[in-house]
């Protein structure tokens, strides 16, 4: 799955926020050395939980300030994750891609309304989790204690809601169009 989403940071703060994490992850695992910025880059392989339910993360592609890519393998499932950026007037655009793997093919087993339905949760998901990063790096430009903060204030309405919203709207755009030619309304 993929979205792009434009948010109200810098390329900076977003980069820097990832690499963050990533060492928070990294360092969390039984490795034996610690992880440094430095250390972050195309290739970095590191592997956390215990020997028989062990997940192996590594990095297959980075460049700061364009993309982040990553795969994550685990007993269960393997996936792959990618950020592109790109610098906008707006703020910076985020492609955010997600693929778990078998994630299609047992979507495709279920009928068309399970499988929307499903398609729908999965991508808000995925845009809830750019937004609560944005809130995250917003909370720590202001200073805010990010454990007395909700991890996501400014919550989105959920997609399925916002299509809604964008056919009704579409359809008082016709209607209005149609009074003002004098012609008759649409259907």
């Amino acid at each position: 799955m993929k979205i792009i989403r434009t948010l109200t940071i810098t390329s900076d703060e977003f980069y820097d926020f990832l690499e963050t994490s990533v060492l928070a992850q990294a360092n969390a695992s039984p490795a034996s050395r610690k992880f440094h910025r430095g250390d972050i880059r195309t290739g970095l392989r590191f592997a956390q939980g215990p020997a028989g339910a062990r997940t192996t993360f590594v990095i297959t592609d980075y460049v700061r300030g364009l993309r982040y890519c990553a795969q994550s393998c685990g007993v269960a499932d393997t996936i792959f994750v990618s950020y592109h950026t790109n610098a906008k007037e707006e703020g910076l655009e985020v492609t955010y891609e997600q693929t778990i793997e078998g994630y299609e093919e047992a979507s495709s087993k279920k009928n068309r309304f399970l499988r929307g339905f499903s398609d729908a949760v999965y991508l808000s998901r995925m845009s809830n989790s750019l937004y609560d990063i944005q809130n995250k790096i917003l909370n720590h430009r202001q200073g805010a204690d990010p454990k007395k903060t909700p991890s996501l204030p400014q919550r989105r309405e959920p997609i399925l809601y916002q299509i809604y919203k964008k056919s009704v709207e579409k359809k008082e755009k016709k209607a209005a169009e149609a009074a003002r030619t004098n012609d008759s309304p649409p259907r």
